[in-house]
């Protein structure tokens, strides 16, 4: 089984376009916190996530992450441990949600109104997954089976915002 998500951190990842690397970090659960878990060198459990590079912003950054494992938040705790967290995790990152005046300069409301976040959820989305037909027909050989997600529009609206204020 394959999985490929993308994911929208903060910073401006160094990886070169075309290139990708794998983050070989072992993770365990974090016992200070129920439900987290953390990059634990001496018990963590292997685990390797691919990453490569989408889209390039002025302070942001959309990846393509393959888990190669299966660990719990593996991709979020990977990608915070080399100091690229999701833009919106609030158990890993730094925000709940994500709005205009986060990244555009110069950014005012209209007197008395209230910001609406254009994102309130984890900036991290599973756009495809790849698998072997569970049962192929009697004679036949088993078919690659690929199932395609699309961006949701909350995210999509997040990467045209940037594109427009925070291209690079």
């Amino acid at each position: 089984m394959r999985k490929t998500y993308v994911a929208l951190v903060e910073g401006e990842y160094p990886l070169a376009d075309g290139a990708t690397e794998t983050i070989d970090l072992p993770i365990g659960p974090d016992e200070r916190r129920s439900g987290r878990m953390r990059i634990d060198r001496a018990e963590g459990k292997e685990s390797q996530t691919i990453v490569a590079v989408e889209q390039r912003f002025h302070g942001y950054s959309l990846l393509a992450c393959q888990p190669v494992t299966g660990r719990t938040h593996q991709i979020r705790v990977h990608l915070r441990e080399v100091g690229f967290p999701l833009v919106v995790d609030p158990l890993y990152g730094r925000r709940k949600s994500f709005a205009l005046s986060d990244f555009k300069r110069d950014y005012r409301k209209k007197p008395g109104a209230i910001e609406s976040p254009l994102i309130d959820r984890l900036t991290l989305h599973a756009r495809t997954i790849e698998f072997d037909e569970p049962v192929p027909a009697p004679g036949a050989a088993a078919r690659r089976l690929r199932v395609e997600s699309p961006i949701p529009k909350d995210l999509a609206r997040v990467l045209k915002q940037l594109g427009k204020f925070r291209p690079r």
